[in-house]
């Protein structure tokens, strides 16, 4: 028995035993993405006043949107279509406790939802720490309550979180080479 198995079954164990606990771990699977997009949206409003800080904005919401966006539907998809894992509510239906209803023939490695948030979250950090530093946090809660409610494996979501880092590192990066000089970008 594998540790990734193990720490699954650990997890998701705690599943319907504890009503506001599955309705947290529901929350942050489900509904919290809205959030935490809105969030970064939420930054095209902030500095109108400001030219300097409206564009610093403006850029940072576009590269965390790149970054999530390339994390996502371009490396996941990629590594999707060369290789399949079973979730693991399909894999083990016996053990494992699904809190939702959930497409079974969809890949599980890695986590799309991770790979999106951390990406847009470690790009978000690199130009406003504090707001970034939140969205890791709740990227986190995201990502966990995916094993909580049974549709990842531990696996999955560390290879998504890192994954996705790497990716918004990498925007971070090559975008440094295009932002205006004259704008501070960085906080």
């Amino acid at each position: 028995m594998s540790l990734d198995y193990k720490l699954l079954i650990l997890i998701n164990s705690f599943a319907y035993k504890s009503w506001w606990l599955d309705h947290i771990a529901i929350f942050f699977a489900i509904y919290a993405e809205y959030i935490l997009v809105g969030i970064v949206l939420i930054y095209l409003l902030i500095g109108r006043n400001n030219k300097v800080e409206h564009k610093r904005n403006k850029i940072m919401v576009f590269f965390a949107l790149v970054a999530a966006l390339i994390a996502r539907f371009g490396l996941g998809s990629l590594i999707h279509y060369f290789y399949f894992k079973l979730r693991p509510f399909a894999a083990h239906p016996d053990v494992v406790n699904l809190l939702i209803k959930y497409n079974e023939t969809s890949d599980s490695f890695p986590s799309g939802h991770t790979l999106f948030f951390f990406a847009m979250a470690s790009s978000v950090y690199f130009i406003h720490k504090k707001t970034g530093i939140f969205l890791l946090i709740a990227s986190f809660f995201v990502a966990f309550s995916r094993i909580y409610i049974g549709v990842h494996y531990p696996i999955d979501i560390l290879a998504g979180a890192l994954l996705g880092i790497f990716i918004g590192y990498l925007v971070d990066r090559i975008g440094n080479h295009y932002w205006p000089k004259e704008i501070g970008i960085k906080d």
